[in-house]
């Protein structure tokens, strides 16, 4: 037989020749069927059936093989080569103005198999791949290279979409055992596997590593982790915006609990019934200082220190010390929660106690008799009393009527700076 592309063969007289490399098999004694049954069409040039719903083909060997063993040098392709060194190629083009999509390859299966014993069950696969590397290979066995490939600005590329169909009338939920209907799923075989998925750093890259877009239907969570693996996430590389960020309006975080108690809270940590000591820690693993803001505005500011040094962070500390800062020129109030009075309010250079507005230090005192004693005891009177004794107490006590009025303004200026922090009333 001999032939072009505007030549057509002939097969007249070449039927012994074709019963030959049919090898006796009869084409048309199959059924004919697709996991779609109302596109279940015939084939246009071929088709090849074996065994039918009634009569089910028992043996195991597949209904035809294409194989090839080759050695092709480089020299004869470019790239990996693409489609010419495969054993078997499909091809499908939509012209311009075709309204159907272009499928190279379809592989469909059905089972209504119950059968769970033994090393393998009985799934349906619709394709089944299998790439190795064996013997002195120091190459990588891929079970499936997947190109979804745009030359146009006006298209679209998807290197894959995987689709889970439920047409059950149950809608599946999660609860951490194995799911009865699953997109995509991931394993590893023989020893441990380095990597469930992977993005690598050739190429032109990618925008996201993983999304969902805007108004994705996800009913519960888009990311969950019920493995007990000794992280959950790690994340080690270097990030020059963030290493992780959760916008306002996307809610707050909840940590050690699975809902807000505060509602309106962007972080909350809860601890639960369990004594939780410490709840939260936030520290330097070495001697250097540290500062951490625990609450602040676009114009405020609190934080808490640790000194790394003399005068760090504020006049007088040493390393190690420990304090609470607020910006100056703004109030600093410590009291009970529910808008009362404050206990204690400070401001840059000033104090106040009780709800007391904060007053700058008071003018120093002046001790012309700065003797001090911590014994106090009672006076002593004479027993034995003279004229000239009288006179000398008279003395005696006019000088005391002026010393106890002294003590008593000393009195007044104590309890009048104490009044003005708050401490008296």
């Amino acid at each position: 037989m001999s032939s072009s592309i505007n030549n057509p063969p002939s097969l007249t007289g070449d039927e012994a020749a074709i019963k030959i490399i049919n090898l006796g098999t009869d084409w048309s004694a199959g059924e004919r069927l697709f996991a779609y049954s109302s596109q279940n069409s015939a084939g246009k040039k071929q088709e090849v059936n074996l065994g039918t719903t009634a009569a089910p083909d028992e043996g195991n060997q597949p209904t035809a093989v294409f194989s090839r063993v080759l050695k092709t040098p480089e020299s004869l392709f470019s790239g990996d080569g693409a489609g010419n060194l495969t054993a078997l190629r499909a091809h499908t083009t939509a012209v311009l103005g075709s309204q159907g999509q272009a499928i190279g390859v379809v592989g469909s299966a059905i089972t209504f198999s119950k059968y769970e014993e033994g090393h393998s069950l009985a799934d349906a696969l619709g394709g089944y791949f299998i790439g190795v590397s064996k013997g002195e290979s120091t190459r990588t066995g891929c079970g499936l290279f997947v190109n979804g490939r745009m030359e146009t600005a006006t298209g679209w590329a998807t290197g894959m979409e995987v689709c889970a169909d439920n047409e059950t009338e149950e809608d599946h939920t999660y609860t951490g055992a194995y799911p009865r209907s699953k997109a995509i799923h991931i394993h590893g075989t023989g020893k441990r596997i380095t990597v469930g998925a992977f993005i690598g750093n050739v190429g032109g890259g990618v925008h996201t590593g993983l999304a969902a877009m805007t108004g994705a239907l996800i009913t519960d969570t888009f990311l969950r982790d019920d493995s007990e693996a000794p992280f959950s996430i790690r994340i080690k590389g270097k990030h020059a915006t963030a290493a992780m960020t959760v916008a306002a309006e996307a809610g707050g975080v909840v940590v050690g609990a699975e809902a807000f108690t505060t509602a309106g809270a962007l972080l909350e940590l809860n601890g639960g019934a369990a004594k939780k000591d410490p709840l939260f820690y936030f520290r330097v693993t070495s001697e250097n200082g540290m500062r951490g803001h625990l609450a602040a505005n676009s114009v405020s500011q609190l934080s808490a220190f640790v000194a790394d040094g003399t005068n760090a962070f504020s006049t007088g500390t040493v390393k190690n010390d420990l304090g609470f800062l607020f910006l100056a020129g703004k109030n600093f109030f410590l009291g009970p929660t529910g808008g009362k009075e404050a206990v204690i309010r400070a401001k840059e250079a000033g104090l106040g106690f009780f709800g007391t507005a904060p007053a700058t230090r008071t003018a120093a005192y002046t001790q012309t008799f700065a003797t001090a004693a911590r014994t106090h005891v009672e006076a002593e009177l004479p027993t034995n009393i003279s004229a000239t004794l009288i006179t000398e107490v008279d003395t005696a006590l006019n000088n005391t009527n002026k010393a106890v009025n002294e003590i008593k303004k000393l009195i007044n200026s104590v309890i009048d700076d104490q009044q003005t922090y708050g401490l008296l009333q």
